[in-house]
């Protein structure tokens, strides 16, 4: 994945909203994510406590469309 380059409002949440699903969905690690996106670690670290990522991975890892696809593998 490349980095995201730029800075502003609008591709701020852009980026926010990306480092989320990078965390939840692909499940990298927040200093993988700051790379990419540009954030520090410790901002990234506070957008994960104040989003609640941690139980939104929990609860995407648990759907029924990613077990069938890790029993699959």
């Amino acid at each position: 994945m490349e980095v995201i380059k730029g800075g502003g409002g609008t591709n701020n949440n852009f980026k926010k909203e990306t480092a989320e699903k990078l965390f939840i969905e692909d499940g990298l690690m927040l200093k993988e994510i700051s790379v990419i996106v540009g954030f520090s670690v410790q901002t990234l670290s506070k957008w994960k406590k104040d989003g609640n990522w941690e139980n939104k991975r929990n609860e995407f890892l648990a759907a029924p469309h990613k077990i069938k696809e890790v029993l699959m593998e």
